[in-house]
């Protein structure tokens, strides 16, 4: 998907691309083509589309995310709620460099291992199966992550009113823009869009 505001209208154009892997690939050429063309032109971001990482791997500030609108599912890497999941890197993952807390996959890794963690706590059998965690999470195992999601419940009533996304329990994102290199909380705290999943066509 891509779109961009009317040419010549007052506001500077936006730009949005949501090409999977590709969308890193396809952002450096098209600050390629903005530089030579001497358009202002905008940046924004899907979830899951641009994190920390990627923007280090792109050059930083002076790299093609540099102003771009961030939309994402929790807070800056930078926040202090991520204390926990850098102290357990740096304490038995020290020497691997592969791990990279900036990174949106090591984030949602470390969300889904403490409900995991916690499920597995919860079963009350000498034996862990698959079955037994999903009955754990249908009685209504509620997790906290510190505040890094809200607390999370699998529950039919917790399942929110999304035709797309049946299984979805947390509808809140996180508003962000790059500054000078890194990402930067916009505004204050998530922002719930249960409603509007509720009511998209």
């Amino acid at each position: 998907m891509l779109s961009a505001g009317p040419s010549g209208s007052a506001k500077p154009d936006c730009v949005t691309a949501v090409l999977g892997d590709r969308t890193d690939t396809f952002f450096d050429t098209f600050r390629r083509a903005r530089a030579a063309e001497g358009r202002d032109v905008r940046i924004a971001s899907v979830l899951g589309g641009v994190d920390q990482s990627l923007v280090d791997r792109t050059g930083g500030a002076r790299g093609p995310y540099e102003g771009a609108y961030v939309t994402g599912w929790y807070p800056v890497a930078s926040d202090d709620r991520w204390a926990p999941m850098r102290r357990v890197i740096r304490d038995h993952a020290f020497d691997d460099n592969r791990i990279d807390p900036a990174d949106a996959g090591v984030q949602t890794t470390w969300i889904a291992y403490e409900v995991l963690r916690r499920a597995v706590a919860g079963v009350d059998a000498d034996r862990v199966t698959a079955r037994a965690v999903h009955r754990v999470l249908d009685d209504g195992l509620s997790v906290g992550t510190g505040g890094l999601t809200p607390e999370l419940r699998w529950r039919f009533e917790d399942l929110l009113a999304a035709r797309d996304h049946p299984r979805l329990v947390n509808a809140e994102v996180t508003f962000q823009t790059v500054r000078s290199g890194r990402l930067t909380a916009t505004g204050s705290g998530p922002h719930d869009l249960t409603g509007t999943l509720g009511a998209a066509p």
